[in-house]
């Protein structure tokens, strides 16, 4: 009588843990991992250096000559900044929690800058001198 017992195939073995848990896991590559962790940690530190700076003058596409207090900008420009982290960290969640689908997930960073970038242009007219404001 034979006792030895036969080993199933690599992808026989497989095939049933991945039906045992439910869904198969797909291998996640470095570099989206990367951007999907760096990007709101990334945005976190640009908001606290924002706040930290004070009367600095950081922002390049605000012409700082027209601005009557540069503190008050940097403080809206920190809160906006928290905002649109807060919106790619949730980026950052869906991807790690749904890890098929990383690369379109990947695109909704585009609209977050670009939003980010918008409301940060359009809010320095808010902090505009009030004689230069109506020119």
């Amino acid at each position: 009588m034979r006792t030895e017992r036969q080993e199933k195939p690599n992808s026989v073995r497989n095939n049933t843990a991945s039906r045992v848990v439910g869904r198969e896991s797909p291998t996640i590559g470095f570099v989206p991992v990367l951007i999907h962790y760096l990007v709101p940690a990334l945005l976190l530190t640009v908001a606290a250096l924002l706040l930290a700076l004070g009367d600095a003058r950081v922002l390049n596409f605000v012409d700082y000559k027209k601005i009557k207090s540069p503190r008050a900008l940097n403080r809206y420009a920190a809160k906006v900044t928290l905002v649109f982290s807060a919106a790619s960290g949730t980026i950052s969640y869906f991807a790690w929690r749904y890890p098929n689908n990383q690369d379109i997930l990947s695109l909704g960073y585009l609209p977050i800058f670009l939003g980010l970038l918008i409301t940060l242009a359009v809010g320095a007219e808010k902090f505009k001198a009030s004689s230069q404001r109506h020119k």
